[in-house]
Protein backbone atom coordinates (compact mmCIF):
# COMPACT_ATOMS: atom_id res chain seq x y z
CA UNK A 1 0.00 0.00 0.00
CA UNK A 2 1.30 3.34 -0.89
CA UNK A 3 1.37 6.64 0.82
CA UNK A 4 -1.06 8.87 -1.53
CA UNK A 5 -0.16 11.97 0.19
CA UNK A 6 3.31 11.68 -0.54
CA UNK A 7 2.42 11.44 -3.98
CA UNK A 8 0.08 14.52 -4.08
CA UNK A 9 2.62 16.84 -2.09
CA UNK A 10 5.40 15.32 -4.59
CA UNK A 11 3.31 16.77 -7.32
CA UNK A 12 3.10 20.33 -5.90
CA UNK A 13 5.78 22.43 -7.39
CA UNK A 14 8.10 23.71 -4.32
CA UNK A 15 8.21 27.44 -3.66
CA UNK A 16 5.18 28.51 -5.57
CA UNK A 17 1.90 27.85 -3.54
CA UNK A 18 3.81 27.64 -0.17
CA UNK A 19 6.19 30.96 0.08
CA UNK A 20 9.32 30.14 2.42
CA UNK A 21 7.99 32.67 5.36
CA UNK A 22 6.89 31.85 8.37
CA UNK A 23 3.42 30.49 8.99
CA UNK A 24 0.76 32.67 9.52
CA UNK A 25 2.46 35.62 7.51
CA UNK A 26 0.54 37.54 5.22
CA UNK A 27 1.77 35.91 1.90
CA UNK A 28 1.33 32.11 3.42
CA UNK A 29 -2.24 32.98 4.87
CA UNK A 30 -3.83 34.68 1.57
CA UNK A 31 -2.83 31.53 -0.27
CA UNK A 32 -4.68 29.36 2.63
CA UNK A 33 -7.51 31.74 2.23
CA UNK A 34 -7.57 31.25 -1.64
CA UNK A 35 -7.83 27.30 -1.26
CA UNK A 36 -9.80 27.15 1.90
CA UNK A 37 -12.97 29.82 1.80
CA UNK A 38 -16.20 29.59 0.95
CA UNK A 39 -17.41 29.72 -3.06
CA UNK A 40 -20.04 32.35 -3.96
CA UNK A 41 -22.49 29.47 -3.74
CA UNK A 42 -21.95 28.47 -0.02
CA UNK A 43 -22.17 31.92 1.33
CA UNK A 44 -25.24 32.33 -0.30
CA UNK A 45 -26.43 28.94 0.96
CA UNK A 46 -24.80 30.55 4.52
CA UNK A 47 -26.87 33.49 4.42
CA UNK A 48 -30.07 31.31 2.99
CA UNK A 49 -29.38 29.08 6.35
CA UNK A 50 -29.60 31.78 9.15
CA UNK A 51 -32.82 33.61 7.37
CA UNK A 52 -34.94 30.24 7.00
CA UNK A 53 -33.49 29.77 10.58
CA UNK A 54 -35.79 32.66 11.80
CA UNK A 55 -38.45 31.46 9.42
CA UNK A 56 -38.18 27.97 11.59
CA UNK A 57 -37.87 29.68 14.69
CA UNK A 58 -40.88 31.60 14.00
CA UNK A 59 -43.07 28.26 13.61
CA UNK A 60 -41.36 26.24 16.44
CA UNK A 61 -43.00 29.66 18.44
CA UNK A 62 -46.11 28.96 17.06
CA UNK A 63 -48.66 28.61 20.14
CA UNK A 64 -49.36 25.01 19.04
CA UNK A 65 -45.48 24.25 18.38
CA UNK A 66 -45.50 22.36 21.45
CA UNK A 67 -48.06 19.59 18.69
CA UNK A 68 -45.01 19.02 16.38
CA UNK A 69 -42.08 19.24 17.97
CA UNK A 70 -41.05 15.71 18.63
CA UNK A 71 -42.03 12.55 16.41
CA UNK A 72 -44.90 11.48 16.82
CA UNK A 73 -45.59 8.04 18.30
CA UNK A 74 -47.59 5.12 17.98
CA UNK A 75 -48.61 5.36 21.70
CA UNK A 76 -49.33 9.07 21.69
CA UNK A 77 -51.32 8.10 18.31
CA UNK A 78 -52.28 4.40 17.91
CA UNK A 79 -51.44 3.44 14.04
CA UNK A 80 -50.20 6.58 12.79
CA UNK A 81 -47.02 5.17 11.68
CA UNK A 82 -49.58 2.79 9.36
CA UNK A 83 -51.15 5.60 8.10
CA UNK A 84 -48.04 8.39 7.97
CA UNK A 85 -45.70 6.99 5.56
CA UNK A 86 -43.27 9.48 6.08
CA UNK A 87 -43.10 11.32 9.37
CA UNK A 88 -42.07 15.32 9.91
CA UNK A 89 -41.46 17.09 13.32
CA UNK A 90 -40.00 20.12 13.61
CA UNK A 91 -37.44 19.29 15.74
CA UNK A 92 -36.10 16.84 12.25
CA UNK A 93 -36.37 20.08 9.94
CA UNK A 94 -34.28 21.98 11.82
CA UNK A 95 -31.77 19.32 11.94
CA UNK A 96 -32.60 18.41 8.53
CA UNK A 97 -31.25 22.74 8.23
CA UNK A 98 -28.30 21.91 9.55
CA UNK A 99 -27.12 19.21 8.29
CA UNK A 100 -27.88 20.74 4.58
CA UNK A 101 -30.32 17.94 3.62
CA UNK A 102 -32.87 20.91 3.16
CA UNK A 103 -30.73 23.83 1.29
CA UNK A 104 -33.63 25.47 -0.55
CA UNK A 105 -36.72 26.87 0.49
CA UNK A 106 -38.72 25.10 -1.96
CA UNK A 107 -37.45 21.78 0.36
CA UNK A 108 -38.01 23.49 3.27
CA UNK A 109 -41.64 24.55 2.52
CA UNK A 110 -42.45 21.18 1.42
CA UNK A 111 -41.20 19.54 5.09
CA UNK A 112 -43.48 22.23 7.01
CA UNK A 113 -46.43 21.20 4.69
CA UNK A 114 -45.80 17.71 4.98
CA UNK A 115 -45.27 17.87 8.83
CA UNK A 116 -49.16 19.67 8.86
CA UNK A 117 -50.43 17.33 5.93
CA UNK A 118 -49.41 14.24 7.89
CA UNK A 119 -51.78 15.86 10.86
CA UNK A 120 -53.98 16.75 8.91
CA UNK A 121 -54.60 13.35 6.95
CA UNK A 122 -54.35 11.33 10.45
CA UNK A 123 -56.75 13.11 12.41
CA UNK A 124 -60.55 13.83 11.90
CA UNK A 125 -61.65 16.86 11.43
CA UNK A 126 -63.10 17.63 14.82
CA UNK A 127 -59.91 16.58 16.44
CA UNK A 128 -58.18 19.09 18.29
CA UNK A 129 -55.08 18.40 16.73
CA UNK A 130 -56.20 18.83 13.44
CA UNK A 131 -57.76 22.14 13.86
CA UNK A 132 -54.18 23.40 15.81
CA UNK A 133 -52.60 22.03 12.46
CA UNK A 134 -54.93 24.09 10.04
CA UNK A 135 -54.31 26.96 11.76
CA UNK A 136 -50.61 26.40 12.29
CA UNK A 137 -50.56 25.43 8.71
CA UNK A 138 -52.03 28.84 7.77
CA UNK A 139 -49.64 31.08 10.02
CA UNK A 140 -46.14 29.09 8.71
CA UNK A 141 -47.23 29.65 4.96
CA UNK A 142 -48.03 32.85 5.32
CA UNK A 143 -44.21 33.35 7.05
CA UNK A 144 -42.53 31.90 4.05
CA UNK A 145 -44.35 33.39 1.53
CA UNK A 146 -42.86 36.91 3.51
CA UNK A 147 -39.31 35.10 3.86
CA UNK A 148 -40.28 34.38 -0.26
CA UNK A 149 -41.00 37.77 -1.62
CA UNK A 150 -38.25 39.55 0.98
CA UNK A 151 -35.74 37.51 -0.64
CA UNK A 152 -37.28 38.66 -4.03
CA UNK A 153 -37.03 41.99 -2.82
CA UNK A 154 -33.07 41.80 -1.66
CA UNK A 155 -32.34 40.25 -5.07
CA UNK A 156 -33.92 42.89 -7.29
CA UNK A 157 -32.84 45.74 -5.43
CA UNK A 158 -29.02 44.17 -5.89
CA UNK A 159 -29.74 43.92 -9.88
Amino acid sequence: ESDDTGSILATLPTGSLWPDSIPNSPASMSMWYVLFSDTEDEKAYKIWKKSIMLVWRTAANHKYANVFTHPVTNEIAPGYLNVVHRPMNLTQIKRNIESGVIRTTTEFQRDMMLMFTNAIMYNSSDHNVYKMAVEMYDDVMESIEQFVSTQLMVSSADN
